[in-house]
């Protein structure tokens, strides 16, 4: 069994390297990302594999599903004892918001992947207290994740 040691980390600064990461491949996908207050000091008590995993999946999906020339939008607020992340795009909308974070499920087949990333980001939420929720239109899909402050 492997421990999964947590750690204070300022999502924002976390969260920016992210981008900072993957911002080539979304250029090339056409893609560009909108980050909205990222510079706040928003701690939470997090093992940094399991963040890593979830912000990860976040935005490799994120330039996989959104729509040519669109912006995706990231942004952090603080709710009361809670960070709130979320990642928006325009793309086509999730038929079945509840079957997306079931193994091996995909609904879109042409695209690269093996259908497990959003399964494994349900069950380190799961594990960790995070809650997750994922909206789906014509207009927009958003997946938020609500992360316990630090100290709370």
């Amino acid at each position: 069994q492997v421990v999964y040691p947590k750690m204070a980390i300022n999502l924002g600064e976390f969260l920016t390297s992210s981008l900072d990461f993957f911002s080539e491949v979304a250029e090339l996908s056409k893609i560009r990302f909108d980050a909205i207050a990222l510079t706040e000091n928003l701690y939470i008590y997090f093992n940094e594999t399991k963040l890593q995993r979830i912000i990860d999946n976040t935005i490799t999906n994120a330039i996989k599903y959104t729509l040519p020339n669109e912006n995706v939008t990231i942004t952090l607020t603080q709710e009361g004892a809670f960070v709130d992340m979320s990642a928006s795009s325009r793309s086509k909308e999730i038929k079945d918001t509840n079957k997306i974070f079931e193994a091996y499920y995909r609904e879109e087949e042409h695209i690269e992947g093996f259908g497990i990333g959003l399964r494994l980001v349900r069950t380190i939420c799961d594990e960790e207290g995070v809650k997750i929720s994922l909206d789906s239109n014509n207009e927009e899909t958003t997946f938020k994740y609500r992360f316990q402050m630090m100290g709370e």
